[in-house]
């Protein structure tokens, strides 16, 4: 009988608790962007949640907005700095062990870009994503398509032409992530960088030529960041190389 009560007793606070679950998504979706103070409570909590408000380094606490800002700026800069110097060269010269396109391969991944390949493009890229600093995301492109393709054609043409200052749209916002709840340090924060979706298309387009070709003239040891190879490739034959190598001694 005990045990029939606790079962019950669960079951009937599993229930209030979605009856609470379901009361607050219907409250977000009525009043999240109402002007009101559901919203504002909404707000602040992202943007505290966002802020950096302090920052342990220099064996002390930086609070200060100027402080902070020069302890990240410096932090990255000297983690992303200029790469040491090396003896790396790039002969064009040398092209035995390099596959090569075809003329037929490079007329292609050179031609002019056509607007069907722009449209392909542009219509799987994925929903929902965060925009970039000029706040349109993919959806727009692809809802507006027809408004907006001759004037993005023209920017294809002008890229073509090598007539497009690429720094126009390539450029974006660093925004720092917590990666975890009590973050102290600047080393617990992951930076990503949003970009704007235009630019975005361009490089879209880009990686689909480029696609064409890439199992062609990327050796199979690459695994990683192309379409059919899996990263973990490369650790299940470390593991099988280790295995083999234990078992033969």
């Amino acid at each position: 009988m005990l045990r029939c009560l606790r079962v019950r007793i669960s079951h009937l606070l599993r229930e209030e608790e979605i009856a609470w679950f379901q009361m607050s998504k219907t409250k977000d979706v009525l009043e999240g962007d109402n002007n009101t103070k559901y919203f504002h409570l909404v707000a602040n909590g992202k943007y505290r949640k966002s802020r950096i408000f302090q920052l342990e380094g220099n064996n002390n606490i930086i609070k200060d907005e100027t402080e902070l800002k020069e302890h990240i700026t410096s932090y990255y800069q000297n983690l992303f700095g200029p790469p040491e110097e090396n003896n790396f060269t790039m002969l064009e010269s040398r092209i035995e062990d390099i596959p090569q396109v075809s003329d037929f391969e490079n007329d292609i991944l050179t031609a002019e870009f056509a607007e069907a390949k722009v449209k392909a493009a542009i219509f799987q890229m994925e929903h929902n994503k965060a925009p970039g600093p000029d706040g349109f995301p993919a959806e727009f492109y692809q809802v507006f398509w027809e408004v907006i393709k001759v004037d993005l054609m023209a920017m294809f043409h002008d890229f073509h032409k090598e007539d497009l200052p690429l720094f126009s749209l390539n450029f974006g916002i660093i925004t720092l992530l917590p990666k975890c709840q009590e973050t102290i340090r600047i080393q617990q924060y992951r930076p990503i960088c949003l970009l704007n979706v235009s630019f975005k298309i361009f490089t879209k387009v880009a990686t689909n030529r480029i696609n064409f070709v890439s199992q062609k003239v990327i050796q199979p040891s690459q695994t990683a960041f192309l379409p059919g190879r899996y990263i973990l490739e490369g650790v299940m034959i470390l593991h099988e190389t280790i295995h083999e190598l234990h078992r033969k001694n």
